[in-house]
């Protein structure tokens, strides 16, 4: 029986997939081996689209000998808008 069980979530998400329409709204499957990809509107004519999660990235200001530090990452999902992602940064 728990054979059957490890088919359940790829066999829904392939459900998924066949039964999304073209511009449909709301949550949508791009990629079966990593469904939390969504689709992010960058407003460029070469490239309009691009598929993945927002991160948000802090360095440090000054370059020391060994360069710039990263002080803070952090996952975004649910495509923010860029004014809410630097609200919950600066919280």
């Amino acid at each position: 029986m728990l054979e059957r069980e490890a088919f359940v979530p790829p066999l829904f998400l392939a459900r998924r997939v066949l039964e999304q329409e073209r511009r449909q709204r709301g949550r949508k499957v791009y990629s079966l081996h990593a469904p939390e990809v969504e689709c992010i509107g960058k407003g460029k004519a070469h490239r309009p689209y691009e598929f993945g999660v927002k991160v948000s990235v802090a360095t440090t200001v000054k370059h020391s000998a060994g360069g710039q530090f990263v002080t803070h990452a952090a996952a975004l999902p649910g495509n923010p808008y860029d004014v809410a992602r630097e609200e919950l940064l600066t919280h």
